[in-house]
């Protein structure tokens, strides 16, 4: 019996050693296939931004006209529901002439309202309005050696009714999966979250210098509309983790 074994045994050795090689093979294909983070990039991390990673106020409130306009900001109460887009009002005047970005910034902080128990005062604005721009995120990605390019980049604000505020710069990162340019997307989605931007939080700072964080990963929509929903419902998700809350 023990000969028979021992005989089985040898004779399985060349069907076990291509199963091996088999699998190792898939391992190694499978590890090639799977896309690395771009740059310095890690899974999460945070970086230190000066003031001069941020736009003039002036080109900064320009810059949140365009995206109030384009309806290219999105509001999560906090609740784990997911974000409602912030709809402009039919009558917002277009331009970067004096009356329409007045007017701009104007319909903004109203269209906030519903979502706090007090309007966001003039200080919490102008600090929020410096975040919703391009500009910070550009800093992040170039400070971590990855090409400053994000699409289909969305902000999304986390206004529970009192307290904190944070916004979030949410896109896709990477080379471009599609090559329709209103529809490209990339293998990874960047979530960048900044600290609290409530008065309280910022009183021992008049500077816009901050710590901001951030997330990368793997994208599994090709619409950020998608992905908004996605991150919303899903625990440990950065518009809940990223922000210690």
């Amino acid at each position: 019996m023990e000969g028979w074994l021992s005989a089985l045994d040898a004779s399985s050795l060349p069907t076990l050693a291509l199963a091996t090689i088999v699998l190792v093979l898939a391992l190694y294909v499978s590890t090639r296939t799977q896309p690395k983070l771009p740059g310095n990039l890690s899974p999460r991390g945070s970086v230190s931004l000066d003031a001069s990673a941020f736009a003039p106020f002036d080109e900064a409130r320009r810059d949140l006209g365009r995206l109030f306009a384009a309806r290219g900001v999105y509001v999560s109460r906090a609740d784990g529901t997911p974000p409602q887009r912030l709809e402009p009002p039919a009558s917002l005047p277009s331009g970067i002439e004096k009356h329409a970005l007045d007017a701009q910034y104007e319909a903004f902080a109203l269209a906030l309202r519903p979502f706090r128990e007090q309007p966001l005062s003039s200080s919490e604005l102008e600090r929020l309005t410096s975040h919703l721009t391009v500009s910070p995120t550009i800093t992040v990605l170039t400070s971590l050696n990855v090409p400053p390019m994000l699409l289909q980049s969305r902000f999304v604000l986390r206004l529970p009714r009192q307290g904190s505020i944070h916004s979030f710069s949410i896109g896709y990162l990477g080379t471009p999966i599609s090559a329709a340019a209103a529809a490209k997307y990339a293998p990874f989605v960047l979530t960048v979250a900044t600290p609290d931007l409530c008065d309280a939080a910022s009183a021992q700072s008049d500077s816009r210098a901050c710590t901001v964080t951030y997330s990368v990963r793997k994208t599994k929509y090709s619409r950020i509309e998608e992905e908004l929903d996605k991150v919303a419902v899903e625990s440990g998700h950065p518009l809940v983790s990223l922000v210690n809350s």
